[in-house]
């Protein structure tokens, strides 16, 4: 059976609440190691719990009070400290089923115990004979909850990063100029909306003039909106640091794929054949041409190059075991190379295996 609209508007509030009790949680974790700036910033975010932890209170009373309100004459019967820890220890576990590892919800504030029945007050039944109903399951009565608490609670809908400063109702949004009741504040001072925010992230993963995200030359640090922006966003936009903070880079010398490959090499010597993943083509690591033999120089090395055209016009010959260029300038054609390799001068075979030895 479906849940009534206020019951479902008051759950999916709780699960909101618990997220962002979640997203503080978090915060916390990543607190600067600098102990003044840490000291700050927990005051700040202990507020911020309190009010959190408040807005779950008042969505317990309503619950509490319901229960009550369904016990009709019974309710003599039933210890309210029963029934408001009863509430509590499920608001806990619905929490943890999110991810929240530790709550400090509080304990339980409920009127006065009426009488002393049953400790349990799922066993109380109302004059129908049938089981109480459940604060799981049951919804707050709206009158129990003053307006002042509901206009909290609707507030906290609204992700921390996204509230106003206090007294604002709507603020411009630097990049569209619409009017909005929810926008992050860059570090300069202006405000952006959420949409706005997650465009100017993502362009930047596609014009690299554009990273790192700015606003009045000020950078933008993704830690500061991460809980903003979706987890496809997040992921392009860390890959696309570890490319953009690359200074020598190296891509696919496949132009229909051009990915991303790492550092090129600095120096010759270092030069390496790096297989693309996503097209499997092979790219020389310092010329950043087509993959080609070590011992064959890069097109891009001119020296080298003029080397080997030298040797081709006056017949010099590689040495087949090391590849550098040998010249003969008198006797037979047993060669002994400095690296030690004997081979026929004639053909380049190894010497005694052909025909000229």
């Amino acid at each position: 059976m479906a849940q009534p609209a206020s019951d479902a508007n008051e759950t999916e509030l709780e699960k909101t609440i618990f997220l962002q009790l979640l997203d503080l949680e978090n915060q916390r974790a990543e607190l600067p190691s600098n102990e003044p700036a840490r000291s700050e910033l927990e005051s700040t975010y202990d507020v911020i719990e309190d009010v959190i932890n408040a807005t779950l209170q008042s969505i317990r009373d309503g619950r509490v009070a319901k229960v009550i309100e369904g016990a009709g004459r019974n309710a003599d019967s039933i210890r309210m400290d029963d029934i408001a820890q009863a509430e509590l220890d499920a608001q806990e576990e619905r929490g943890r089923l999110l991810g929240i590892s530790k709550l400090s919800i509080g304990q339980p504030d409920s009127p006065s115990s009426a009488g002393s029945g049953s400790s349990n007050p799922l066993s109380a039944t109302n004059p129908e004979g049938s089981d109480l109903e459940s604060p799981i399951s049951t919804t707050a009565d709206p009158g129990s909850i003053s307006p002042s608490s509901s206009q909290a609670n609707t507030d906290k809908t609204v992700p921390p990063l996204l509230r106003l400063p206090t007294g604002s109702d709507t603020v411009e949004c630097i990049v569209c100029k619409d009017p909005t009741a929810e926008a992050f504040k860059a570090p300069c001072g202006c405000f952006y909306d959420q949409k706005c925010i997650t465009k100017l992230f993502d362009k930047a993963t596609t014009d690299e003039s554009l990273f790192p995200p700015k606003c009045c030359n000020e950078p933008i640090p993704l830690e500061k909106i991460r809980t903003l922006l979706p987890p496809e966003s997040i992921q392009n936009f860390e890959k696309k640091t570890e490319e953009f903070n690359t200074p020598n880079k190296l891509y696919c010398t496949n132009e229909t794929c051009s990915k991303f490959l790492g550092s090129a090499s600095t120096t010759e010597r270092d030069k390496s054949n790096i297989i693309c993943r996503n097209c499997s083509t092979s790219t020389c690591s310092f010329c950043k041409n087509e993959s080609h033999a070590a011992h064959i120089p890069c097109k891009t090395d001119v020296a080298a190059q003029q080397v080997l055209t030298l040797g081709s016009q006056n017949g010099w010959m590689a040495c087949p075991s090391c590849h550098h260029l040998v010249e003969k300038d008198g006797g037979c054609n047993d060669m002994v190379c400095r690296c030690g390799y004997e081979f026929c001068y004639g053909c380049g075979v190894k010497w005694g295996e052909c025909r000229h030895g």
